[in-house]
């Protein structure tokens, strides 16, 4: 197993910890609207709402097309992010004091989005001749949080603008300084 999946693995395990240390209870879906996920195959709902867990994905060659499409090769580092797990998005906080939203998959619609998104968003970078980056994360402000092709660190960026800040310098460093938020 890959250094990013372990630490992907352990941080969504954390955050399903924390959440049923402070309720008793699996995670409860935050939007009703995501559709149908092995998340909440074989839990019940309770009074509180539907109920969901991450789970492992199969072998998932989930960018091969898009590869094929753009002419690029993904780096290894992304491809284990988005295709180790189904799961709802969660809120995380860096050790830096940024708070954002770690985008997971839901489910294979979701997956699709995702790769339309990052079709549109590799197109947007080449026509303004920036570096390729992939988002992995976004702020509540006007930031996301990327992937950088070349280098593999992970960066801070403003939409349609370089990066301005490195947060580490791999993923699974990144993964590993991400405390999970309950609330």
């Amino acid at each position: 197993m890959s250094p990013e999946f372990l630490a992907l693995d352990a941080l969504l395990k954390r955050f399903v910890s924390s959440i049923k240390l402070e309720t008793g209870l699996l995670p409860v879906l935050t939007d009703s609207g995501l559709g149908d996920s092995e998340c909440i195959r074989g839990i019940d709902a309770s009074e509180s709402g539907q109920h969901w867990r991450p789970v492992e994905r199969a072998d998932s060659k989930i960018f091969e097309g898009l590869e094929q499409a753009l002419e690029l090769r993904f780096p290894d580092a992304l491809k284990t992010f988005f295709g180790s797990f189904w799961s709802e998005s969660i809120y995380v906080e860096h050790c830096s004091g940024l708070v954002f939203q770690l985008i997971q998959l839901w489910n294979p619609e979701d997956e699709e989005r995702l790769k339309e998104n990052i079709l549109g968003h590799v197109f947007a970078k080449r026509k303004n001749r920036l570096p390729i980056n992939y988002f992995i994360a976004c702020t509540d402000g006007n930031e996301v949080v990327c992937l950088d092709h070349e280098s593999g660190k992970v960066i801070l960026e403003r939409p349609g603008y370089r990066s301005h800040q490195v947060l580490a310098e791999s993923l699974d460093q990144f993964l590993l300084e991400l405390n999970p938020l309950v609330d």
